[in-house]
């Protein structure tokens, strides 16, 4: 199973120290480093979506502690 690092834009520090990390285990393919690429609201609907306990996590820990790891 591969980890999903994802990683605050406001964090690029630790984009490069997490890349210089873990370079091994991504070229085999066991871990994933992503800087976060979403901006603001990216889906305008009429309705409200389904709450998304996933997205929430995320969302936190990207606030909170500059970045989150996602299980693959």
């Amino acid at each position: 199973m591969a980890l999903l690092f994802i990683v605050a834009r406001h964090r690029p520090d630790l984009f490069t120290s997490l890349k210089q990390q873990f370079s091994r285990e991504e070229k085999a393919g066991k871990v994933q480093i992503l800087l976060d690429r979403r901006h603001g609201n990216q889906r305008e609907r009429d309705e409200a979506p389904e709450p998304d306990r996933r997205r929430y996590f995320v969302d936190e820990e990207l606030r909170s502690l500059g970045s989150a790891i996602v299980r693959r």
